[in-house]
């Protein structure tokens, strides 16, 4: 093995972690376990996947549901939205990352789903998925133009021990976020 080898294994496209589609009980947790349950009509799943490019991680997180979405599905998928749509609407140069988190936590909280936030609302993502620095309720620091960040709205139940993920990467602009990936923000139903 040469010397850059690394180097060169970082830059190859590939996988920036290892994928996971997942659903069912004990989802709630913030990085779940695939396991063997076997996908039903009705479930809600989540569906987490990254590429690497040129060294950089990317991440698209989205919840699918297998049939007919309920309402309670759709209520919560609807929040998650919600909460990633005023992320993107405050990111932007020289804001404090606690304004950030805050309005995550108001939308969710208006919503109903304060209850179902278990971090967040975002994380670095640049050599790897989920690198420093993250934004957070005790975050104190302005962001910075080009930072990169990933929208990483988790919501989780422990009642009935589900959880799904809305995730999309953005770079931090003067003006507002730019958002790397807006593909399919909706309730996604597979029939």
């Amino acid at each position: 093995m040469g010397h850059n080898c690394w180097y060169t294994w970082l830059l190859r496209p590939a996988e920036a972690y290892p994928f996971w589609i997942l659903t069912g009980k004990d989802s709630n947790h913030a990085i779940s376990r695939c396991r063997n349950k076997v996908i039903e009509k009705g479930d809600i799943v989540q569906i987490q996947v990254g590429a690497r490019y040129e060294g950089y991680a990317a991440s698209v997180g989205r919840p699918v549901v297998i049939g007919k979405a309920t309402d309670k599905q759709k209520s919560l998928i609807n929040a998650a939205l919600e909460a990633q749509k005023s992320i993107l609407s405050v990111a932007k140069e020289g804001v404090n990352a606690k304004a950030v988190s805050d309005i995550h936590y108001n939308t969710l909280k208006k919503l109903g789903y304060e209850d179902h936030i278990l971090y967040g609302p975002c994380h670095g993502t640049g050599l790897m998925e989920g690198e420093y620095p993250w934004i957070e309720a005790v975050s104190d620091f302005p962001l910075e133009k080009n930072m990169t960040f990933c929208t990483c709205v988790y919501l989780g139940n422990d009642e009935e021990r589900i959880g799904i993920r809305v995730e999309d990467g953005f770079v931090v602009r003067k003006d507002k976020a730019e958002s790397l990936s807006d593909y399919r923000r909706e309730i996604i139903e597979i029939i």
